[in-house]
This record gives structure tokens, sequence and C-alpha cells, in this order.
């Protein structure tokens, strides 16, 4: 099966359009694959016009309204979309659509459903999941089970042998796996990392350009937050770092959020740390080069609660930079098995709230700042969270040449685009099987 046609409801900059890009760079490497996109919008078309691809913006595949509650509207919308699929989508070709049951629009899951029952190959490539949003979940149930009278489950997880599921971990397999689903149909497709060579580490030169760009202070090391700042990046954990190693580390953060309602938490963060005087440098890579900004850091961190795949424990090491921070089981339970090597990742940050320890990712950012400001008015609080927490001590410790090397040798042989294209193509394999 070389006709592929792959589904994203836009292809605005982020995660799944990058994963999009790779996905066709895989596609281009493996054969002569005939390649269709589609999408609502696509702020760049001229980029996959380059590649061969042939796009197609229609905004029948946008985001649906949550809010739409009128029985007609509802269905005219799944009319519509069922119109759409018919006018697409044909059984000589692989519908590989990304995220179809995150929610987003529940009328294309319910679609595409019914044309894998017509016997159109389904490729469901999940980076997210619905149960974990509540109000996805609910918008999936309220349009498929309520309205139209389907099983949602059913819906979602279709016993048929030509319906197959991509998980990004073997923990996400294993989620999917217990919707009864048949092990046949589900692939292990961890994400690729787009360098197929290693970049050095930067020179004195390009550190001195990046440090003066960010106006930081030459005598301490760099710790770089490679992240948009929206919420489950858990930005209060990294300002706490922040303050607790001011003496020893720079701290900076990439990139803002662009959606409105995670803007309106990353900004109140950016003004409590300028009321406090916590030296926090964000939106660092719009004002300097990524690529020199994270191969001049000292360490990438992350204080993530919750990833998809999680490139952050992979991609700077490709970059010659060692990855600290919170450690995400989930995530890095592949990665390890794998052979990687993570010595500077710590699994909770216990600080004292409301007369005992918790772990700091689970209260609420509300709190999370007055605990914050509790510290910089209290250095005994300081004293308990390092005793409290001894491997903060040790999380800045230099990692070993032979960690390095190792890490990015296992990263090129199994999270290359080259190991991603033939995942691919056995994937796609299993259809003609």
């Amino acid at each position: 099966m070389k006709k592929i046609d792959i589904v994203h409801y836009h292809l605005k900059p982020g995660g799944v359009t990058k994963i999009i890009q790779s996905q066709i760079e895989s596609l281009h490497r493996t054969g002569d694959y005939d390649i269709r996109l589609f999408c609502a919008e696509c702020p760049d078309q001229e980029e996959y016009a380059s590649k061969g691809v042939e796009l197609v913006c229609d905004e029948a595949f946008d985001y649906a309204d949550f809010n739409e509650n009128d029985k007609a509207t509802i269905e005219q919308k799944m009319e519509k979309t069922r119109n759409v699929a018919e006018k697409y989508f044909s059984a000589d070709r692989i519908i590989h659509f990304h995220n179809l049951n995150l929610g987003k629009n529940p009328y294309w899951t319910l679609a595409v459903f019914e044309l894998a029952e017509k016997g159109i190959n389904v490729v469901n490539h999940v980076h997210d999941f619905a149960e974990d949003r509540k109000d996805n979940q609910t918008f999936l149930q309220r349009i498929i089970q309520d309205h139209f009278e389907k099983n949602l489950k059913t819906v979602m997880y279709p016993d048929f042998s030509n319906y197959h599921i991509a998980a990004l971990s073997r923990h996400d397999y294993e989620r999917i796996k217990q919707h009864h689903f048949s092990e046949k149909q589900i692939h292990y497709l961890p994400n690729p990392v787009d360098m197929d060579e290693v970049i050095e580490a930067a020179g004195e030169d390009t550190r001195d350009a990046v440090y003066h760009d960010l106006g930081l202070d030459a005598k301490k090391s760099l710790v770089t937050y490679p992240v948009r700042g929206i919420r489950r990046k858990n930005i209060g954990e990294f300002i706490l770092l922040a303050h607790l190693f001011a003496d020893l580390a720079n701290f900076v953060m990439t990139l803002p959020p662009q959606n409105p309602v995670e803007k309106k938490s990353y900004d109140k963060w950016k003004a409590f740390c300028e009321e406090k005087q916590i030296p926090v440098t964000f939106e660092a890579g719009q004002k300097t080069d990524f690529v020199n900004l994270i191969t001049s850091s000292d360490f990438c961190i992350t204080t993530s609660v919750r990833e998809g795949f999680g490139m952050v424990f992979l991609e700077p090491w490709m970059m010659s930079t060692p990855v600290i921070g919170r450690n995400l089981k989930n995530i890095t339970k592949d990665l390890i098995k794998e052979g990687i090597e993570f010595p500077g990742l710590y699994n909770f940050i216990r600080v004292p709230y409301k007369g005992d320890l918790k772990d700091f990712a689970e209260i609420h950012f509300d709190q999370q700042k007055q605990i914050i400001s509790k510290i910089i008015e209290d250095k005994m609080m300081a004293n308990i969270i390092f005793v409290s927490n001894s491997h903060l001590k040790r999380m800045f410790q230099p990692v070993r040449q032979n960690i390095m090397s190792n890490n990015q040798a296992i990263i090129k042989e199994k999270f290359s685009i080259k190991s991603y294209a033939e995942r691919l193509r056995k994937l796609y394999s299993s259809f003609a099987g």
C-alpha cells in the first residue's frame, strides 16, 4: 500500500505538525509513495508543495465547536463530514489520521469509523488521549453516543482488521490494548528525532553571542527549558528551581504559548518572576538562534507532568546537551529499555505544604506561587527542601562523556528518521497482509 492520505486538523507549528513533516520525509526515503495531505489550515503551503505532496485545505477538517447543542446543526455537520469523507477517501489508499480520537472533532471520529466499516484502510495515530481531557471526552460522548446513539468505545476502538492504531510509547500501547483492541492492529511508533548526525557543543564565540543576546550572567552556567510555556509543562517548578539555584545558573525558557487561555496563565508566571525578582529569561528562542541556544546550554531541563512522547528527553542529547529534570516514567521507561541513561532526572520535589511534605507538581499553581514566595522570605524553607530532596544537589553534576556518546549512538540507531521510515513501511505493509 503506497497511497497514503495524511490527515490532521491543522498544520500550524507544533508537535503533531513536526511529526507529519518527519512522516513525509520518512516515506520519501523509503520509496515511491503517493502522499496527499489534508487539513483545515496550513500557514506554509509552499513547504509541502516543494516536497511533492498534494495538499488539500478544507474547513471541514477544522476543530468542531465544543458548545454545539442544536440537533439540526449537528445533523448538518455530520452530513457534511460524511460527504467530504466520501469525496476524498477511497479503498485503494490508507487514511493516516493524527489524533482522530482526541475529541477535537467527533464528526471525523465517527465518519472515519464508518469508512473503516466499509473496508477502507485506517491508521489512527494517537498522540494524546481524550480520556485525559474531560471536556474532549464529554464532547465525543455527546455527539457520538448521545446524539447518534453509537457505542463510543466501539467507534474509538473498532474491531476491524483494516483499522490500525499507532502508539507513541509502550505505555500508550498497553493502554490501548486494555480496550480489548486486537494486538495485531496496534503498532509501537515512537516519534523520530529529525537529526541524522550529532551537532557538537557550541564554541566559545557562539556561547558568548547567545549570552549577549539574552543578557545573561557570563559567570553562571546555562539551563534551558526548550518548550512553549503551557500549563502541563509545570512552569512553577521550573521557576522554583531557578530561585533555588539562582547563584549557579541562568534559567531560560524558549517560547510562549499560542493558545490565549494558556498564555493567560503563562503571563501570570512572568509577572510573578518580575515581582519577586526571580531571574528567569522568557521567550529566549525568539531572541537568539535556537540551535545555538541549545548547544550553548550546560543542561536542558524538563519539569513537565505530562507528555505524549517527550521529545525533550531525546533531542538535546543530539545537540550535545544533557537532559535533567522531572522523570516521566511512562515516557522514559521505553528509552531506558533501549539503553539511554538519564543521570539527572528526579521523581519528585517535596516541599512543605499544609504541615506536611508534598510533591510540588501536585500542588495547584496558585499555591505554588505562595510556596515560592515563602521560600524567598524564609531561607529555612529552602534548607528543608534541600534536606528533603537530596537528589537536587546532584542534578547539576557534569555528565560523563561516555554517557553522552552512548545516548547519541542509541538515538541515531533507534529513534532516527531512518528507523522511523522502516517502522512506517512495516505498518503500511501490514494492510497488504
